[in-house]
């Protein structure tokens, strides 16, 4: 394929880019611009013009499409047909929906492999009645949403321990051997004044005792303009009691 060039208009003629996906200034002297990898593997160059009030990174394939691809409905991805994401070529390129792009080719494939092993993607949670017996297991948030019919934002809540109850069930993390216990920026006074790591230190206990002692510690502690909060105090107590339970539960089954 002969290379085609074409400036692009709403950088007023000074950028231009060709069918095989390099870019070139105008405004200073016709040079190429360099081109960089992004975080997810995307060529971008950098497009800085004063005069226009212009200095970002901009992708490379957008570019490549905006210029040379016809886009009467106005669709709002760019697909790389060859699933190359450097590869951005005219005749590599493709508009498309936000579900075309996720579902086209080894996309799923590629997402269910990358997502193996990691916790925080894939974490089994778990329902409970709210007396605490336990209903079934669900193999990530959004089985527990199709199931609900219902976003799990407040489930997930429940699981962080920013909940008592969502939906009319108690839920919890499954425990993993190794799942990291999260310290949020509130216990900044702990490591003040003992000069220790909270996360370090509960990071080897099981995730219901790592996060019983969590709460009993941060019990007294959460305040609004430095008064204590009896009504929080006692909600944190009872997650802390209500992760002990459930780690006896485990441990007698």
């Amino acid at each position: 394929m002969q290379e085609q060039w074409k400036s692009l208009s709403k950088y007023k003629g000074l950028i231009e880019v060709s069918t095989l996906g390099r870019v070139r200034r105008l405004h200073r002297k016709s040079d190429i611009l360099k081109p960089k990898l992004d975080k997810r593997g995307y060529l971008c160059v950098h497009i800085r013009i004063s005069k226009l009030g212009i200095n970002k990174m901009v992708k490379i394939h957008r570019l490549v499409a905006e210029a040379f691809i016809p886009n009467p409905n106005n669709l709002p991805i760019v697909n790389h047909k060859n699933e190359i994401k450097t590869d951005n070529r005219v005749g590599n390129l493709e508009w498309c929906t936000h579900k075309y792009n996720v579902n086209y080719g080894t996309g799923l494939k590629r997402r269910a492999y990358n997502s193996r092993n990691q916790v925080h993607k894939s974490c089994p949670i778990l329902q409970y009645s709210l007396n605490g017996e336990f209903i079934q297991e669900f193999p990530s948030f959004k089985e527990v949403q199709r199931y609900l019919g219902k976003s799990y934002s407040n489930v997930w809540n429940v699981c962080n321990g920013r909940g008592i109850s969502a939906y009319g069930y108690k839920w919890s993390y499954k425990y993993i051997e190794g799942k990291k216990i999260e310290i949020p920026n509130s216990y900044t006074w702990f490591k003040k004044n003992y000069g220790l790591d909270l996360s370090i230190i509960l990071q080897d206990l099981s995730f219901d005792i790592a996060c019983a002692i969590k709460y009993i510690l941060r019990s007294g502690h959460k305040s609004e303009q430095d008064v204590p909060d009896k009504a929080k105090e006692i909600e944190d107590l009872k997650k802390a009691i209500w992760y002990i339970n459930d780690r006896i539960k485990e441990l007698e089954q």
